[in-house]
């Protein structure tokens, strides 16, 4: 029976020991688990010729995917048997069509065959896994556990033949998946027992204001982009029990906490008003609201029962456009560095920053609170929307997003060191980048959910302002191999630099932490980025 597993990943790779130690229940909605297909499925020797012509036939397994997904982590394949594993090429398939690369022909320069080492046992290959060409040519060790993986590998492969790209940050949408393997040579073959496919599924959470029954499809991503149920609220004042979304197994709510809602402040009821310039789902959302009244009315939200954790939040406050000039200030979690005005003027065609107020918010009460407050004419609240971004731990070091990877294939992976204790004074930061490239560390007060950076691989997994810790660093090691290491000593950073952004930290406050590395040709930023790291200070 082919298994395939979707897991919580906000821990990264390190998960199996975080587990242990975590001692906030995790959200039931991340975990999934389907079984599709039969056991010991062979892998054909089909051949083909590469790059051009795929080989026609191929291992082919699908499964049923409940929800839509933030990101493959890991692939583990049981019983995977094979001879020349620079044959092999191993494909996942969104339901969307995007193909992703897994693993692509180690050792395979273009012409000949590749590796001639063999699998025999259990592999996972994963999104910040130990690099393959690290291994050098000898036999591939058996790997026992999801701890012990290779990272995606792409190789030489053309990214965009075929429809497959070379990307470790596979996204896509619930529905069937599949898992192909490719044999590019003839005469050595092999078989898989079960495979199983690891990964972190989005929790979100959409709520529109105004008409009963007047809700946005399903299908429609609103502000962060992904599609769910949208949940209609009337002008209740609460409190109530959240109902259930599309996103949660039956009789689950939001995030799987017994969240409750309560609204309080003032407000005139439900407003309508058709506005020509929107359509469809824009309209269902913005063309009604609840009215706050004149300058200085507002309404509070208090959603209480949330897992601790990062929650992005998107608040719709837009006035239709009659009058113009009506604006309508959005606080997030309190405190004037969390306000924005909305509204103001025409409809934009984009849900964007005029129609709506986004940031990323620490939860560390299980409380998270909003408020819409009339500037001028008249204010609205026509929805919101919550992604759960990560949850914590009572661990000191969680991975908030995941590695961008370099053109090299290699996937720089940023662990922590020591303690987060003040007492101890033995932080450091340590991170297996590409041999031989200059790059480091920077730092911020708050986590951002992958946010790209130029129109390469690399992406930011910390939100401004964001800090560089000392100068530029070499990582030593061979060129054109992942052996390379970055290493940052920060209590002697602090202690040198103790008026820095966020220092001295206090006992509980949690500082983000990136690598990054020089990747010439990566897109217009030329770098490439390390997965995020979450430190929370101790004692």
């Amino acid at each position: 029976m082919h298994k395939l597993f979707f897991q919580f990943a906000a821990l990264g790779l390190l998960a199996s020991s975080a587990l242990a130690q975590d001692n906030w229940p995790f959200d039931p909605i991340q975990y999934f688990e389907s079984t599709s297909g039969v056991t010991n499925a062979n892998i054909p020797d089909a051949g083909g010729t590469w790059p051009t012509v795929l080989p026609a036939t191929f291992l082919s397994q699908t499964f049923q995917v409940p929800d839509d997904v933030v990101f493959i982590h890991g692939i583990e394949l049981t019983g995977l048997s094979h001879t020349y594993i620079g044959d092999l090429q191993i494909v996942l398939i969104a339901p969307s069509g995007i193909a992703y690369n897994v693993l692509h022909r180690p050792g395979f320069t273009g012409t000949g065959f590749g590796s001639a080492a063999s699998f025999s046992g259990t592999y996972a290959f994963m999104d910040q896994g130990v690099p393959f060409p690290s291994l050098g040519s000898g036999v591939v060790p058996t790997s026992t556990s999801v701890g012990q993986a290779y990272a995606f590998s792409f190789g030489n492969w053309p990214s965009g033949q075929h429809g497959i790209t070379n990307a470790s940050a596979m996204v896509g949408e619930a529905g069937t998946w599949v898992l192909r393997v490719y044999d590019w040579a003839t005469q050595d073959t092999g078989s898989v027992t079960t495979p199983k496919l690891e990964g972190r599924l989005y929790a979100h959470y959409k709520v529109d204001y105004g008409n009963a029954g007047q809700v946005p499809s399903s299908s429609f991503g609103g502000a962060n982009g992904y599609p769910g149920q949208w949940n209609a609220m009337d002008n209740s004042f609460g409190p109530l029990t959240l109902p259930s979304s599309s996103v949660a197994p039956a009789n689950c709510t939001i995030f799987g906490a017994s969240a409750t809602y309560t609204r309080s402040g003032t407000t005139n009821g439900t407003f309508g008003f058709d506005n020509p310039n929107t359509t469809g789902d824009e309209a269902l959302l913005l063309d009604d609201a609840l009215d706050l009244g004149g300058v200085g009315s507002q309404s509070h939200v208090t959603i209480s029962g949330l897992p601790i954790g990062e929650y992005r939040v998107h608040v719709h406050a837009w006035a239709p456009d009659d009058p113009i000039g009506s604006t309508t200030w959005v606080a997030i979690n309190g405190g004037l560095a969390e306000t924005n005005l909305v509204g103001g003027g025409n409809w934009s065609g984009i849900l964007d920053g005029f129609t709506t107020h986004a940031d990323i918010v620490s939860v560390t009460d299980g409380t998270l609170r909003f408020s819409a407050i009339t500037d001028s004419g008249f204010g609205t609240i026509n929805g919101f929307e919550i992604v759960q971004v990560l949850l914590y731990t009572s661990g000191a070091a969680v991975t908030n997003c995941p590695s961008g990877g370099s053109l090299n294939g290699c996937f720089p992976n940023l662990i922590f060191g020591g303690t987060t204790s003040f007492a101890a004074n033995d932080a450091y930061l340590f991170c297996v980048v590409d041999g031989n490239r200059s790059g480091g560390f920077f730092y911020g007060l708050r986590p951002a959910d992958g946010m790209p950076f130029g129109t390469g691989t690399a992406k930011f997994c910390v939100a401004p302002p964001r800090v560089r810790l000392g100068g530029i660093l070499n990582s030593g090691g061979t060129t054109g191999i992942c052996d390379g290491v970055f290493q940052f000593d920060i209590d002697q950073w602090w202690n040198s630099n103790p008026t820095g952004l966020g220092l001295p930290p206090t006992v509980g406050q949690s500082l983000y932490f990136q690598a990054w590395l020089r990747d010439a040709g990566n897109g217009s930023s030329n770098i490439a980025t390390s997965n995020g790291l979450r430190l929370t200070f101790q004692p």
